[in-house]
């Protein structure tokens, strides 16, 4: 009996599962593959035509109409190859694509010299070009529209998927699509028209972040970078300047791929309590020290620092937890620590090209988003470990499209690494020079900031102050106490 039982809940099962199958099978092919997808082959045959025709043809239309906006399989080979001349400032004509194509073995693929000569045929003048272009555009549109809506409601019969990933994911699509609208482009005198009436109405144009550092602001919309040779306190900065930008009621968002939560979590404490991180990880505490960390009070700041303890970071998944932290806790900056531990690799090719596109990624997701982002780099060592600058960052092609580069220096790490605190010589103690290493909203070259290591913290340099900070850490801790930097 119990075996009948059995063979009947997983023949139950079993038909529950085929049956949601079906459904969903049914679905999306009500919605999509019952019908011809939206497209414009005439007018794809005249664009084509016109560009082998018309000699200016392809600059009318470089800048809005892509490859993969064509239906057509061979259209798209076709406007590739015509593309490729024309960033190479070589003629396009009949002859001309016809070489390049043969060249590579796409001319017959693509229909032979007798389709090229057809395509001129359709057409007898560019004039209606850029208007044909822009029809194109949207049946584009509106075919990744379906395609995005059909893998979103695949996806979501699957008992497997994270809900919050396939929701990002599809915002994220979307927003790739809207980029194809162009819609953006306005004359100079209507961009300065446009500053003149948010100035005469006091609105700001940019969200300044303040860092709580002198001369160290971000603005929005932008990427950034703040790099540094090893054991220079980048990771300090961030937990200080995210303490700062708190405390002005922004909102941080903080993807550590290096640092666990409770690793971030531990430093936080370090910060409020002068007790060495790794001691409070290993519980390697006294009572009194306990009693101290336990009864120190919450800060009203933490509440608006959020930490995302990224395992894995690649090109495809930053973009998605950038907008999660965006949407889901309405974060207006981003710290990612740090950017060598994004995997950039594409096809299992590890290059700078790599980096080059995630830096133009960050730098667009950024500009849609409304939101700084700042990435934190290591600096390659020189044999001397010279003065760096923007090219010592470790991964090349990072710096592209970042908007500032801020690098942490100091030059007496080599001197006194593995020296205990309280031994090196006061007036150097801590102190780290920010170069300026790339700065198009930056004034200034450099500026010095106090890194203050029992503590883990970071703030302008001040002689006095700093005086006055070593008086108190002496009177707080043992003289030879070794802190352990993480």
């Amino acid at each position: 009996m119990q075996e009948i039982k059995r063979n009947t809940r997983f023949t139950r099962n079993k038909t529950e599962d085929m049956e949601k199958g079906r459904i969903k099978t049914q679905i999306i092919s009500d919605l999509s593959f019952s019908r011809v997808p939206p497209q414009a082959r005439e007018l794809e045959e005249a664009v084509l035509g016109s560009i082998l025709i018309e000699r200016d043809a392809m600059g009318e239309i470089a800048d809005i109409l892509k490859p993969d906006a064509f239906y057509v399989p061979a259209h798209k080979t076709i406007f590739e190859f015509c593309l490729e001349l024309f960033k190479s400032s070589k003629p396009i004509d009949m002859l001309s694509a016809m070489e390049a194509l043969r060249a590579e073995s796409k001319l017959e693929e693509v229909g032979g010299a007798f389709y090229l000569s057809e395509l001129t045929n359709k057409v007898g003048s560019s004039a209606n070009i850029e208007y044909y272009s822009r029809i194109i555009i949207q049946k584009y549109m509106q075919r990744e529209v379906i395609r995005i809506a059909n893998d979103a409601i695949r996806d979501a019969y699957e008992d497997t998927v994270d809900v919050f990933d396939l929701t990002d994911n599809v915002a994220l699509s979307f927003m790739t699509i809207e980029e194809l609208k162009g819609t953006n482009i306005k004359s100079l005198s209507q961009i300065k028209n446009k500053i003149k009436r948010e100035l005469f109405e006091n609105k700001p144009l940019a969200k300044l972040f303040k860092l709580g550092f002198n001369n160290l602001d971000f603005l929005s919309k932008t990427f950034n970078i703040i790099g540094g040779y090893q054991g220079t306190g980048k990771t300090a900065f961030v937990m200080s300047a995210s303490a700062n930008l708190a405390k002005q009621n922004w909102r941080v968002g903080i993807m550590s791929a290096e640092m666990s939560e409770m690793m971030l979590g531990s430093r936080a404490i370090q910060s409020d309590c002068s007790i060495s991180s790794k001691r409070i990880l290993t519980s390697n505490v006294s009572e009194y020290e306990k009693k101290q960390i336990i009864e120190t009070p919450d800060k009203e700041e933490d509440k608006l620092i959020f930490v995302d303890e990224s395992t894995e970071l690649n090109h495809r998944n930053i973009l998605t937890k950038i907008k999660t932290f965006v949407q889901r806790f309405k974060v207006d900056i981003v710290f990612i620590d740090y950017m060598q531990l994004v995997d950039v690799q594409e096809k299992g090719v590890l290059d700078v090209k790599g980096n080059e596109k995630l830096s133009n990624r960050l730098q667009t997701i950024a500009k849609k988003l409304d939101i700084c982002i700042v990435g934190l780099s290591q600096l390659a060592r020189g044999q001397n470990d010279e003065r760096p600058n923007s090219n010592s960052l470790r991964n090349g092609g990072l710096e592209q499209a970042a908007s500032d580069i801020f690098i942490l220096y100091d030059e007496n790490w080599k001197k006194n690494n593995g020296v205990q605190w309280n031994d090196i010589p006061s007036e150097i103690r801590g102190k780290i020079e920010v170069i300026y290493a790339k700065g198009r909203y930056s004034e200034v070259s450099s500026s010095f900031l106090f890194f203050n290591k029992p503590r883990q913290t970071m703030h302008d340099w001040n002689d006095r102050d700093n005086e006055d900070i070593m008086a108190e850490m002496e009177q707080q801790q043992p003289a030879k106490q070794n802190f352990d930097i993480f």
